[in-house]
């Protein structure tokens, strides 16, 4: 096996990828989107499929922007499904938040600003809704596929950028969740 082949198996062997087993429900978000929007999750879902990027640690910055740009490439006009950003911030001191908060909307460009949505607190819920575990390394991300009501679908834990074979996972769960 050569470095070109063995490189997307081991993504592929990292990128642990799951259906929801049973019935579970994202965990309510009350929040304001970057843009100033005050949204609240799952009832700002329904009509549609979407797919959650959450991230809790700050080395996931470089993948979460990959995928963000690939999911609004391929469904930022979709009437059907959405896509946010939840930035995880309950972990962070509250008096840092702010400041964490502005750091990251000053390098959000303002259309985009709509899809990212500061979660600030219910870390535990979140966590275990992405399928997070202690032992991820810093810089992983969590997809998850919701259906119109908040249930989890699909999720992906991911700590690369989107490459054709686990793209193609999510894909399938938005066309499924539809």
């Amino acid at each position: 096996m050569t470095l070109r082949t063995l490189l997307p198996a081991l993504a592929l062997t990292f990128a642990a990828a799951t259906t929801a087993q049973g019935q579970q429900k994202i965990p309510e978000l009350h929040t304001t989107a970057f843009s100033g929007e005050h949204v609240d999750l799952p009832a700002a879902l329904a009509g549609h499929t979407t797919v959650l990027i959450l991230s809790f640690s700050q080395g996931s910055r470089d993948a979460v922007t990959a995928w963000f740009r690939q999911l609004a490439a391929d469904y930022k006009t979709s009437p059907t499904v959405l896509y946010y950003n939840l930035p995880v911030l309950a972990g962070a001191p509250s008096f840092l938040r702010g400041t964490i908060t502005r750091k990251i909307k000053e390098t959000i460009p303002a259309p985009a600003q709509p899809r990212f949505l500061p979660v600030y607190d219910h870390e535990a819920e979140w966590k275990a809704a992405a399928g997070y575990a202690k032992h991820d390394p810093d810089g992983t991300l969590y997809l998850i596929v919701v259906d119109a009501t908040g249930t989890i679908r699909f999720h992906l834990t991911t700590g690369t950028a989107p490459m054709p074979q686990t793209y193609e996972q999510i894909k399938k769960a938005v066309v499924s969740g539809q």
